[in-house]
């Protein structure tokens, strides 16, 4: 007979002795149940592993940091806390530096630098767990590497002509190029809630560039165009990211690490090209204080991409969004704290048409996720 498995408990049958043998038979029959046994308890044993195997929560883990022992709330606290951390501290690095240290000048030499970070700190990473063989064919790298030099380049350079909340607002506006997209690609049709919700978003967008063409005398339409760019290739580098990680079973830092190398190349051609090579070196030997602010910077947001996707891991799509809802907003008051800016009733207005969107995008999301 076989073992039966019923409600998580293992049901072991007890092979009955013939009546009736003689003593020989008896042994044998004894010798027979003794290793029928054995082997049942070897099978039982096997069988409780792949339960508790399949019943343990996922592997999480923040660099070579886990946290897979400890409880869901300690995850959501220390994820959580750990992405607003890093973001907000990476964006008021980002305009500090831009703005103030290097006065609108040197983005490319800025992004070459994160670049050269990034690709060090994921090295570190590789060497601390056991280097091992790329996984993944190198073209894909090379195709990811041009898209994260256009996300992170073109995000840079467009701080230097666009105040920085309106910056963020057009980086959090991520729902409305994938909806036209899904509308023009796929036919795809959407709830009354979520085109609502997409017209709010560019409403609070077009009333922000408004204010800013009249009080930022930095502004300028070209940084519009460039954010917009930068946002579509970091949606189409999250697509292939998503492919290289199904189908060639990538570790995160290996992508980091290789992505990162090929735009150090793309990067080297653009410095060279707009003479930001030579400037920027001289300026990191006659300040280093501000080269190690680009290191804090570039360590911020290395730091808070794994924090963020520790968060997804633990605590699902909706915390996650929470999170990063909330992040957006803090950002703003913390950018409009630290550096003060032209500030009136047009940009209250246009921060509660977009965050009013951006909740109705939010709300309609949770509601497609519990219904799956």
């Amino acid at each position: 007979e076989k073992m039966k498995v019923s409600n998580g408990e293992v049901s072991v049958p007890i092979p009955e002795t013939p009546p009736n043998t003689s003593n020989q038979a008896l042994d044998a029959a004894a010798a027979t149940n003794a290793s029928n046994l054995a082997q049942m308890r070897k099978e039982i044993a096997e069988l409780e592993a792949q339960v508790m195997k399949g019943g343990s929560r996922p592997q999480v883990s923040v660099l070579s940091w886990d946290l897979s022992e400890m409880s869901a709330t300690a995850q959501f606290a220390i994820c959580a806390g750990g992405v607003l951390v890093c973001y907000l501290s990476t964006g008021v690095l980002q305009e500090g530096l831009i703005r103030i240290d290097l006065d609108n000048e040197l983005a490319w030499y800025l992004t070459l630098c994160q670049f050269l970070a990034y690709f060090s700190f994921a090295g570190v990473q590789r060497l601390s767990r056991g280097a091992e063989r790329r996984k993944t064919p190198f073209s894909y790298y090379a195709l990811l590497g041009l898209l994260q030099v256009v996300t992170m380049g073109l995000s840079n350079l467009s701080v230097q002509v666009l105040n920085y909340p309106t910056q963020i607002l057009f980086k959090s506006a991520k729902p409305v190029p994938t909806m036209l997209f899904g509308v023009a690609y796929h036919r795809r049709r959407y709830s009354p809630s979520d085109l609502l919700a997409g017209v709010l978003m560019v409403v609070g967008m077009f009333v922000y560039c408004v204010a800013d063409a009249a009080n930022f005398s930095h502004f300028n339409p070209r940084g519009i165009v460039w954010v917009v760019t930068a946002i579509v290739a970091d949606a189409i580098s999250g697509a292939v990211q998503e492919k290289v990680s199904a189908q060639h079973k990538a570790p995160p830092d290996e992508v980091v690490f290789f992505t990162h190398l090929t735009g150090i190349v793309y990067l080297l051609v653009i410095c060279v090209g707009t003479k930001e090579m030579g400037e920027g070196a001289t300026f990191t030997l006659e300040k280093p204080h501000v080269f190690a602010k680009i290191v804090a910077y570039s360590l911020a947001g290395y730091l808070g991409a794994s924090f963020l996707k520790a968060l997804l891991k633990s605590s699902g799509a909706l915390a996650t969004l929470a999170t990063t809802t909330t992040r957006k907003v803090a950002a703003l008051g913390l950018s409009a704290a630290v550096y003060p800016k032209p500030f009136g009733a047009p940009y209250i207005g246009g921060a509660v048409a977009f965050f009013a969107g951006v909740l109705l995008h939010s709300s309609a999301v949770k509601v497609r996720l519990r219904a799956l």
